[in-house]
C-alpha cells in the first residue's frame, strides 16, 4: 500500500504540477547596485587591479559554517571575506525587488510570501582559490535560500555547481568583459561547490534569503488534488492491524532537509509544498490529520575493508519530532518513533545528502561502520478519531486533560472506556507522575466515571504505595463506594509491587508506604472501610520491620555517630506513628508485636530514644488500649536500662574502652575491634598496606569513633596511627547527664 501511496505522487498524478526549480539564474544591469566599501569607497567597474589589491588588503580569510560551528580550514574554503558590517549597497532602481518577487514565482511559494535579502559578506576568489562541497547554514530564522551576486570582474573558473539529490545545476560566471551582474539563487539546503579559480578575480556578494509574511495558516489549493492518492490513503488506513490498540501512522518525507526554526507550512520547498498541498486535500477528505515534523534518521552500515563500500544496514533509527498542527501551531509533542512500514518518500534516503557522517575503522572484533544522519522535513498523517490516543502518545499530560473534560457530561462513557483500552500502555508508561494530587485525582475521576472494573483498575493498577499521601484517601473511600472493598485491596496490593517499564527492561519500583499516621487516621476519617486501614497500617509496620532487619545484619553500632543517633531518632517517631496507627484501628496485636520488637532490638531503640516514646504517649491517652501490662513491661525496661547506667557511674578517667560494632568482620577490623575495647592501650602504631589502612580510616570515620588517625610515612609499609581522643570522656560525661534526666523523666 505504500508503493500505491507513492505511485500516485508521480508527475502525471497531479494537476498543475511543475518541474521543481532549485537553483534560479537571474542577470542585473551593471547600475542596479551601488556598492561602497568602508575603507576603500564605491566601487567603480571595471575594478583594476590596484582596486583589487586593496580589497584583499581590507579583506580576511574566509570562514565557512559547519552546523553550529563557523571554522576557518583552507582545504575546505580558500578565499578572502569582507564582512556585511563594512559594506553599504543601494538600490536605484526597482530591478533587486524584481528579482527577489521572480525568485518567489519560480521556486513556487505561496502569493502572500515575500522574500528579503539580508547581506552577508563580499568574497573574493582569486587564482588557484576555490571552496569544497558544503552546506550553508540557516544563520537567520526563516531562512530559505542563498543568493549569489557575481561582480563584473574579469576571470576564467570558478564554476558554481548546486546539487540537490540527484539533480545538479551549473552557475557559470567567467567573463573577460562582462557588463553587468549575474545572480544565482539556490534553496538552502543544496549542496554547493565553487571551482578553482584559473585566472583573474571572482568577486561576489552573497545574501541570505529568508521568508517574510510566511502564514502559519495554510491556505489549501484546491487545483492540487489527487484522486489517486485519496484512494491509495484511503486504503492504508482501513487496513486491519496486528496490533488494534495502535494508531495507523504514515509519515511521507519531504525531499529537502529543513531544520528546526525553517519547519513551517509557508516555508516549503519547491515540490514538498505541492506534495504537502495534495495530502492536505486528501486527508481533509478521508477525515484525517495532518501534521508537519522533523525528521532525523540515523542508518549504521558495515562497509568492506577497503575502499569504504556499504555492504549491509546493521541498524537504523526514524526519530520524528518539532511537532505543528494543521493550523501552524507549536505542538509540545514528545518524539516519535516509527516504523520503516510506516513512511514512505519519493526519493530513497542513498540519493539524498546526509547532514552528518561519521565512520569508525576496524576495531578487531568487528569491521568498518559509517554512520549516516538525514534531517529532512515529513507531513505525518492518523486518524481523527485517533487524536486523542495519540495526544496519549504525544503528550500524555495534555492528552489526560482532554479525556477528563468528555467526563463532565453523561453519555460519553462508551468513548472513555475505548480510549482508555487503547492507550492502557501510556497511562503504564507515565506512573510517575501519579505521585502528583491532581494527577490521581484526574485518574480517580475518570475510573469513577466509566463505572467499568476492568477500565478502572486499567486506569490506577500501576500506581505504588510509595506516592499514597492523606489526601488520596478521598479518593481512595470514592472508589471503594463505587467498586467495593475487594476491588479496593486487590489495587493496592498491586501498589504493593508495582514494575515499570524503562528502556524495554522491567524494573520493580518503591513501593513502601511513607510513614504517615494520617494515611491511617484519613482512611477512617473517610470512612474506606476497616480493612482497607488495617492493610495500610501493615504495610508500615512491615516496611519497618524490612528497615530494621538489614539494619541489624549489618552488625554496625556506634553511640558516637551523630547520623546513628538522627536515625535512631526517627526509629523511634516512625514507631510513634505506627503506634497511633494501632490505637485509632484498635489493633492491640500489632502493638504487642511492636513492643516485642522493641524488647529484642536495643541498639535500634536505645533507652534514651525509647524514653521519648514513653513521654509522648505516657497520660496523653484516657483510653486503657496502651496502658495494660505490654506498655509497662516496655517502660520497665527502659528504667532498668537506665538505671544501670546510673548505677555504673561516670567513666573512669582510666578506661579507654570504646564499645562498638564496626559492621565488618574482615581480620583486620578484628584487629581494630581488640584495639577499640582494650580499657588500657590509648595509642597503636599499625604497619599495613595503604589499600588496608584506607579501609580501616573509613570505618572509623562513619562510626564518628573518638580516633585520632595519622599516617607515619616511614619504612614499608607505612604505618597507621591510631590514638585514642578525650572526646571519649566528654561524650560519656554528656550521656551520663542525659540518662539521669530520661530516668528521672518517666519515673513514676
Amino acid at each position: 500500500m505504500l508503493a500505491d501511496v507513492i505511485n500516485s505522487l508521480e508527475k502525471k498524478s497531479i494537476k498543475s504540477f511543475q518541474t521543481e526549480k532549485f537553483c534560479i539564474l537571474h542577470n542585473l544591469g551593471p547600475q542596479e547596485l551601488q556598492i561602497e566599501v568602508s575603507g576603500f569607497g564605491k566601487l567603480e567597474f571595471p575594478l583594476s587591479q590596484n582596486d583589487i589589491d586593496k580589497l584583499i588588503e581590507l579583506a580576511s580569510p574566509a570562514k565557512y559554517g559547519f552546523r553550529e560551528k563557523t571554522l576557518l580550514d583552507k582545504t575546505v574554503r580558500d578565499a578572502n571575506e569582507i564582512s556585511a558590517t563594512k559594506i553599504s549597497v543601494t538600490f536605484p532602481t526597482t530591478n533587486f525587488s524584481s528579482m527577489l518577487e521572480h525568485f518567489v514565482k519560480e521556486f513556487n511559494f505561496s502569493q502572500s510570501v515575500q522574500l528579503e535579502a539580508h547581506l552577508h559578506n563580499l568574497l573574493i576568489y582569486g587564482p588557484g582559490q576555490f571552496f569544497k562541497p558544503h552546506q550553508d547554514a540557516e544563520k537567520l530564522e526563516n531562512m530559505i535560500a542563498t543568493l549569489i551576486i557575481v561582480m563584473p570582474t574579469p576571470h576564467i573558473g570558478g564554476k558554481l555547481v548546486v546539487a540537490h539529490c540527484e539533480d545538479k545545476k551549473k552557475f557559470e560566471s567567467q567573463n573577460l568583459s562582462a557588463d553587468g551582474f549575474k545572480c544565482c539563487a539556490f534553496y538552502a539546503d543544496c549542496k554547493h561547490e565553487l571551482k578553482p579559480i584559473t585566472e583573474g578575480y571572482r568577486i561576489a556578494l552573497t545574501w541570505n534569503l529568508t521568508l517574510k509574511n510566511n502564514d502559519k495558516n495554510v491556505k489549501l489549493n484546491s487545483q492540487l488534488k489527487n484522486p489517486k492518492l485519496t484512494e491509495a490513503l484511503k486504503n492504508y488506513f482501513n487496513v486491519d492491524r496486528l496490533d488494534e490498540e495502535e494508531p495507523t501512522i504514515l509519515a511521507y518525507l519531504f525531499k529537502h532537509q529543513y531544520s528546526e526554526n525553517g519547519l513551517k507550512w509557508g516555508a516549503l520547498k519547491g515540490n514538498d509544498a505541492v506534495h504537502a498541498n495534495t495530502f492536505l486535500n486528501s486527508a481533509k477528505e478521508l477525515g484525517l490529520k495532518a501534521h508537519l515534523a522533523l525528521a532525523e534518521i540515523h542508518q549504521n552500515w558495515s562497509t568492506d575493508y577497503e575502499g569504504g563500500e556499504l555492504v549491509d544496514l546493521i541498524d537504523e533509527s526514524r526519530t520524528f519530532s518539532d511537532w505543528f498542527d494543521e493550523s501552524g501551531k507549536k505542538l509540545s509533542y514528545s518524539p516519535l518513533y516509527l516504523s520503516e512500514d510506516e513512511m514512505c518518500s519519493l526519493i530513497p534516503l542513498e540519493d539524498l545528502d546526509p547532514y552528518e557522517t561519521e565512520e569508525e575503522g576496524y576495531m578487531g572484533n568487528y569491521g568498518n561502520t559509517k554512520d549516516f544522519w538525514y534531517r529532512l522535513g515529513a507531513l505525518v498523517l492518523w486518524k481523527k478519531s485517533d487524536q486523542l490516543v495519540m495526544d496519549f502518545k504525544l503528550n500524555y499530560h495534555e492528552a489526560l486533560k482532554k479525556l477528563r473534560l468528555l467526563t463532565q457530561t453523561t453519555g460519553n462513557e462508551t468513548e472513555v472506556e475505548n480510549v482508555i483500552e487503547r492507550a492502557k500502555k501510556y497511562f503504564k508508561r507515565n506512573t510517575d507522575n501519579l505521585s502528583k494530587i491532581e494527577e490521581f485525582c484526574i485518574l480517580v475521576d475518570l475510573a469513577c466515571y466509566v463505572r467499568n472494573s476492568q477500565k478502572a483498575q486499567t486506569l490506577l493498577e500501576d500506581f505504588s504505595l510509595a506516592d499514597l499521601a492523606p489526601q488520596h484517601l478521598e479518593f481512595i473511600s470514592k472508589l471503594n463506594r463505587i467498586y467495593g472493598t475487594a476491588w479496593c485491596m486487590n489495587l493496592l496490593k498491586k501498589w504493593g509491587g508495582v514494575f515499570e517499564e524503562n528502556n524495554n527492561n522491567r524494573i520493580r519500583r518503591s513501593a513502601k508506604l511513607n510513614y504517615d499516621s494520617n494515611v491511617i487516621k484519613k482512611s477512617i476519617e473517610w470512612k474506606c472501610n476497616i480493612e482497607i486501614a488495617q492493610f495500610l497500617l501493615h504495610c508500615q509496620w512491615e516496611r519497618m520491620l524490612s528497615e530494621n532487619k538489614t539494619k541489624l545484619n549489618r552488625n554496625e553500632y556506634s553511640p558516637y555517630s551523630s547520623c546513628a543517633s538522627e536515625n535512631n531518632a526517627k526509629r523511634i517517631n516512625h514507631t510513634i506513628e505506627i503506634f497511633e496507627g494501632c490505637l485509632a484501628l484498635q489493633n492491640k496485636s500489632m502493638y504487642q508485636e511492636i513492643i516485642d520488637h522493641i524488647l529484642c532490638a536495643p541498639k535500634l531503640y536505645p533507652d534514651i530514644e525509647l524514653t521519648n516514646l514513653i513521654i509522648y504517649f505516657d497520660g496523653r491517652i484516657e483510653d486503657d488500649f496502651l496502658s495494660g501490662s505490654s506498655f509497662e513491661k516496655l517502660r520497665n525496661h527502659t528504667l532498668k536500662g537506665l538505671k544501670q547506667e546510673i548505677e555504673q557511674g561516670l567513666r573512669s578517667q582510666n578506661d579507654w574502652s570504646i564499645i562498638t560494632s564496626l559492621g565488618c568482620s574482615c581480620k583486620y577490623c578484628t584487629i581494630a575491634t581488640e584495639y577499640l575495647q582494650s580499657s588500657q592501650e590509648i595509642v597503636r602504631v599499625w604497619p599495613i598496606a595503604m589499600d588496608i589502612r584506607e579501609h580501616i580510616q573509613q570505618v572509623f570515620r562513619k562510626l564518628e569513633l573518638p580516633i585520632n588517625l595519622s599516617v607515619e610515612k616511614k619504612g614499608s609499609p607505612h604505618k597507621l596511627v591510631m590514638e585514642k581522643s578525650t572526646r571519649l570522656y566528654e561524650h560519656a560525661k554528656s550521656r551520663f547527664e542525659k540518662v539521669k534526666e530520661c530516668y528521672a523523666a518517666i519515673s513514676r
